[in-house]
């Protein structure tokens, strides 16, 4: 008798661990889970976060707003750029994005060559707003960009809810903001302004002059962003050999320095005071190999992250010029990989400058 009794506790006892073993495997389970969608959800939340551009009061670009590139205002006036307009009476009310050009050429174009050709009392207008749209482009680089907001309740309704049949009220309000193209962020500029007409009516002239620093300095920034774009991409003096490379892209670059050791490099590049010119500084050491003990090496924390070791000028022939300096040694206080030593000079014969191209 006592025999089964110590049986039957043993067994209970094993019964007991083994359940609790099996909640504690399906509590840790059930712990995993939720952590697991802890980091999803935070996931998402930052995904969402990231790619929606951050605005003061709304979104203008939000997909809510879709609406037709136009430049044709009303039947008795054209716009002198490209616009967007969008109404609601019930909510949001009246608003207009303005495609404001930063050339006097692009200006002119809009204002005075994009309609040249047209018979007016028969052209649909209505069809070129895709044209339009790809005209602009989808950088907006060459267009200081903002919107006129003007609240519901600040629009008259009595002849009912079109952009031919709104008009606003007394003392009526509108808010001004400006597309920030580097932060992807709507910026308000200006709050509560009293208002006499209605906003796809205000015209380049008016945002020049309202907000002059937005618009100094226009030609300079448009030519740089265009250099910006002839800059990047990947440069060689011969672009079948794909085993020597100057890859650019922006303020950063990537270099073939030396074929002995297979030395590559990161570089930093930096506008430099003359025209389409670029000055290039070693950022840090990309990758070597030791095939050549003998043969020149890098030492990262050896070499200055100050000096220009280079300077790329573009060509109005779409090439670029390489004056290249060499790669200043703290610690021996002197110059290396200069002359043949620098693979892009003994690749183009050892003749200086060396003349690149683009290979992309």
């Amino acid at each position: 008798m006592k025999c089964a009794i110590k049986v039957f506790i043993s067994f209970s006892i094993l019964l007991s661990c083994q359940k609790t073993q099996d909640l504690k495997t399906q509590g840790d389970k059930i712990n995993q889970n939720l952590q697991q969608d802890l980091k999803e959800n935070l996931k998402e939340n930052r995904t969402v976060k990231n790619s929606i551009p951050v605005a003061n009061d709304i979104n203008f670009f939000s997909e809510k707003y879709s609406s037709p590139f136009e430049l044709v205002i009303d039947e008795s006036n054209i716009s002198d750029h490209p616009f967007q307009r969008y109404l609601d009476c019930a909510d949001e009310g009246y608003f207009s994005i303005h495609y404001i050009p930063k050339s006097k050429d692009d200006k002119t174009f809009w204002e005075k060559e994009f309609y040249s050709k047209i018979d007016f009392n028969t052209y649909n207008f209505t069809k070129d707003s895709p044209k339009i749209k790809k005209l602009i482009g989808d950088d907006f680089t060459n267009y200081n960009i903002f919107a006129v907001w003007v609240k519901e309740k600040f629009l008259e309704k009595n002849n009912g809810c079109t952009v031919e049949s709104i008009y606003l009220t007394k003392n009526a309000k509108a808010d001004i903001f400006y597309y920030n193209n580097h932060t992807k962020i709507w910026e308000k500029l200006k709050e509560g302004m009293i208002v006499e007409k209605l906003p796809p009516y205000y015209d380049s002239d008016y945002f020049t002059s309202e907000f002059p620093n937005l618009f100094s300095n226009q030609k300079e920034t448009v030519e740089e962003d265009q250099n910006r774009a002839k800059l990047n991409g990947n440069w060689a003096v011969d672009c079948r050999n794909e085993l020597t490379t100057l890859d650019i892209n922006n303020e950063t670059g990537f270099l073939s320095l030396n074929s002995n050791n297979a030395i590559f490099i990161n570089l930093k590049v930096e506008k430099a005071a003359n025209k389409n010119a670029y000055n290039l500084k070693y950022a840090s050491l990309a990758s070597q190999q030791a095939y050549y003990k003998y043969q020149l090496m890098i030492v990262d924390e050896e070499i200055s992250k100050e000096k220009v070791i280079g300077q790329l000028i573009i060509k109005n022939d779409g090439k670029a010029e390489l004056l290249w300096t060499g790669l200043y040694n703290i610690k021996k206080q002197k110059l290396e990989f200069v002359g043949k030593d620098f693979l892009l000079i003994s690749e183009n014969g050892g003749r200086t400058p060396v003349i690149v191209e683009r290979c992309d």
